[in-house]
């Protein structure tokens, strides 16, 4: 090691020594009055600095401490369960149907025709893909919408008896309405 680094590890390990000096509480002593105070006198620098330093580090790890809850919940939420407007399905079991509501609505200024809903491939955590598995829309297309109208469409997926458990993702889209799509999970329980 070069001399001018020596002399830094040199200069902060001093530095440490007098912060860890300054920092050491001095034992808790009676005062005459019946309470307890700790080391020097209130106006003392050392005991202010001491106490400056506890108080910053105590809200350091109080804020450390909420961030790793924050983060702890976040995950859970993100794991557990889907996004607020994601359509679930489910649980259900191998063999048994799904069915939802769902509504269309054309927010764009003109008129919308012949729109087509689709289902996206619904793929599990691990890649695999729940190919068997049969999707209807009712109905199968939708009509005219108007600008700022809505139209009601019926969704039912039949899961095969094969059908390994886990949580699907996938989507459903609308042709004629590239900007729509609605998020969806399949929970199949085993």
């Amino acid at each position: 090691m070069d001399e001018p680094a020596s002399q830094a590890k040199a200069d902060v390990a001093a530095l440490f020594d007098e912060v860890e000096d300054l920092v050491e509480r001095p034992p808790l002593r009676s005062h005459p009055a019946g309470r307890l105070h700790q080391g020097p006198k209130r106006g003392d620098p050392a005991r202010r600095f001491r106490a400056d330093i506890e108080r910053a580090l105590d809200l350091a790890f109080d804020a450390v401490a909420d961030v790793g809850d924050l983060i702890g919940e976040a995950w859970k939420s993100l794991s557990q369960s889907p996004a607020e407007d994601a359509l679930v399905l489910g649980p259900l079991r191998p063999g048994n149907t799904g069915s939802a509501t769902l509504w269309i609505h054309n927010l764009s200024p003109q008129e919308v025709n012949d729109l087509i809903p689709r289902l996206t491939d619904l793929v599990r955590h691990d890649g695999r893909t729940l190919n068997d598995r049969h999707v209807a829309f009712e109905p199968s297309v939708i009509g005219a919408i108007s600008p700022g109208g809505s139209r009601e469409l019926q969704l039912a997926v039949d899961v095969s008896a094969e059908s390994l458990p886990g949580r699907y993702f996938g989507s459903i889209l609308v042709s004629g309405l590239p900007s729509a799509r609605m998020p969806v999970t399949l929970v199949i329980d085993p």
